[in-house]
This record gives structure tokens, C-alpha cells and sequence, in this order.
């Protein structure tokens, strides 16, 4: 970002920081906090009380944890599928060690997921993996919580290789789970091949020591075939749960799509739209076909 400032951001700072604070002013202007914190100090500027004690009183805000014990909400039972896949439980460097949860994911993924976990009270930054192809811009989403790091710790986030049943808690919402794994470590292809007749499928990837079961579960539940399969490539093993046929994958997507607007990955689901697509132009399956008419 440019630390030098137009005479219009000058104006604005001077009209806006007494009563709004430098960080509010940074994410309007789209300017570094340290930029205008410099330019307030340089002017004499002062944050009125009422602003520093709101800030406080925001710092100091964090979950319910009763909202993750007995979930209610479809937003926590789909970001508890997100933090499975993509997130982590780590450690602060605090005496006491604090547990602390993250998720992250490019940040073109990331404007529906920041919207819910701004929502639930989290905090996110930005930052660049330099390390990923093309150099993509991550989101960080995180919350600083003992009760909620141990309660996720208890149900295998930190052994997810072991699977968890943490949905036993929230079956009826178990449906917005599912779809949190899915945009997290799910796929839907459609070959590009120039035949007429394509293959389509869905897997779900992870580890060789992947316990499947916890998923397993949900998929005999609503009538998906599927199988577990080890995959070798340059990049070395993993296991795949496997779906290819037709009317599982639109058994499993019409389960997880269901009542998902606002909560879901869209490139994913539009793919899933070009699925039924492709089956109602290409009719091969008299079983799907007696389900799309």
C-alpha cells in the first residue's frame, strides 16, 4: 500500500478519526492503520473516549460456546465441516497456552465464509502464501477460545485421520456439515473429453490413514454408493472416498444443497448445476431420469 497520502484522504482522516478510530478509517480509505495512526500523531488528532472504550469492549468479545454445544444454527454446523477440512486447533504463546481456531482458504474463496464467521463473532486477516502456485492470497479466519478449542480438540480435530461424530450433536443440521466438507475437501468433475457420453463423479480426499466411517455414516443414510480407494500420483498417496454414480451424486448434492443459499461455495455448486445439465441433455440413466421428470 502507498504511504503517501491525497489531500482528500487528508480531509477525511481529519474529519473521521476523533470519532471513528484509525482502524475504521484505514478500511475505508484502503490505507496501511499505521499510515493514518502516523498522520493523526503528526496533527495532534485524538480518538474520543467513547470510540477506545467500544474498542475494548470489542477486543473483549468471543463466542457463545453454548451456540457450538447445542447447535441450532445452520452457519456453525457448516463452518464445523470447513474447520475440519481446512482449519486447524493450535496454540498461543500466552502462559496459559491458549487454544486457538483456525480456517483458511484462498481468499477467492473466502467472501461467503468471511460474511458467516464475521457473523459468529471470529476475526480474519490476509496474507500471501508465496509458497502455493500462483501466490494466492489466503484468509484467515480465528477465534482465541479454551472452551471451544478443547471441545474441538475432544472430538478429533487434532486426529482427524480418527474421523469425528461431532454431528451426532446436531443431526438434523448435519446436512450443513456435510456441505462444510465438501467445499473443504470435496470435488465434482465432469470429464473433458470430446465424447458424447462423459464421466462424472465426486471424491472426498484426505490422508491414507483416513477413517472414513464418520462419513460413511451419512452417505448410507441418503442412499449414496461409494467406494474408498488409495490414489498414488507425484505427489504421493492419498485415500479418496469415490462416488460415480449418477444417482448418488444427485442423492448426495440435493441432501447438501438443500436450504444452502448464503452458505455454501458456488463454484461447487455450479457444477453440481451443470451436472443435471449434462444428465437431462444426455439420457442414460433411467433411474436419475425418473427423478429430474
Amino acid at each position: 500500500m502507498k504511504n503517501k497520502l491525497t489531500e482528500t484522504e487528508k480531509n477525511y482522516i481529519l474529519e473521521n478519526y476523533s470519532k471513528n478510530g484509525a482502524k475504521y478509517c484505514a478500511e475505508i480509505l484502503s490505507l496501511k492503520r499505521s499510515t493514518v495512526s502516523s498522520f493523526a500523531r503528526r496533527n495532534s488528532l485524538k480518538v474520543c473516549q467513547e470510540v477506545i472504550e467500544k474498542s475494548r469492549f470489542k477486543n473483549k468479545m468471543t463466542i457463545d460456546m453454548s451456540d457450538y454445544l447445542n447447535v441450532i444454527n445452520p452457519k456453525i454446523s457448516y463452518i464445523l465441516g470447513i474447520i475440519w477440512t481446512d482449519g486447524h486447533v493450535t496454540f498461543s504463546n500466552n502462559k496459559n497456552k491458549t487454544p486457538i481456531v483456525k480456517h483458511s482458504c484462498v481468499k477467492y474463496d473466502s467472501d461467503i465464509l468471511t460474511e458467516i464467521f464475521k457473523d459468529l463473532n471470529w476475526r480474519y486477516f490476509y496474507s500471501e502464501n508465496k509458497k502455493s502456485i500462483g501466490k494466492n492470497t489466503m484468509t484467515t479466519h480465528w477465534v482465541s477460545s479454551s472452551d471451544l478449542g478443547n471441545y474441538l480438540i475432544s472430538n478429533n480435530y487434532k486426529k482427524k485421520e480418527l474421523g469425528t461424530f461431532i454431528y451426532n450433536n446436531f443431526d438434523n443440521l448435519k446436512s450443513h456439515f456435510l456441505r462444510g466438507i465438501f467445499d473443504g475437501d470435496g470435488c465434482i468433475t465432469i470429464s473433458k473429453s470430446n465424447k458424447l457420453y462423459k464421466q462424472t463423479a465426486i471424491y472426498f480426499s484426505s490422508s491414507v490413514e483416513q477413517d472414513w466411517t464418520f462419513l460413511m455414516n451419512i452417505l448410507n443414510e441418503i442412499n449414496v454408493e461409494f467406494k474408498i480407494r488409495l490414489v498414488k500420483d507425484k505427489l504421493g498417496e492419498s485415500s479418496q472416498l469415490y462416488i460415480n454414480k449418477s444417482e448418488s451424486i444427485y442423492n448426495l448434492c440435493q441432501y447438501i444443497y438443500e436450504n444452502s443459499e448464503g452458505m455454501r461455495l458456488e463454484r461447487k455448486y455450479l457444477k453440481y448445476c451443470d451436472f443435471l445439465e449434462y444428465k437431462k441433455k444426455y439420457k442414460r440413466n433411467n433411474k436419475l431420469q425418473n427423478i429430474l421428470y
